[in-house]
């Protein structure tokens, strides 16, 4: 990887996270407990894709990491 990571976004169906602190999480979390997903996102069987970006700035801001 290239540079410092200062977010993490998180896609998957219809739900986007954006992550700004470690520990990076798909449905963030409460002083690193890991959250649920409050409603289902996956509606329908399948195969599904999650997409992980990685950016240098906060708020998937500043350049994309690889």
């Amino acid at each position: 990887m290239d540079g410092k990571v200062g977010s993490v976004r998180f896609k998957i169906g219809d739900h986007t996270q954006v992550e700004n602190i470690v520990p990076y999480a798909l449905f963030g979390d409460q002083t690193g407990d890991f959250r649920q997903a409050e409603k289902p996102i996956l509606d329908d069987a399948g195969d599904y894709t999650l997409k992980v970006e990685l950016f240098s700035g906060e708020d998937a801001r500043g350049s994309k990491l690889a």
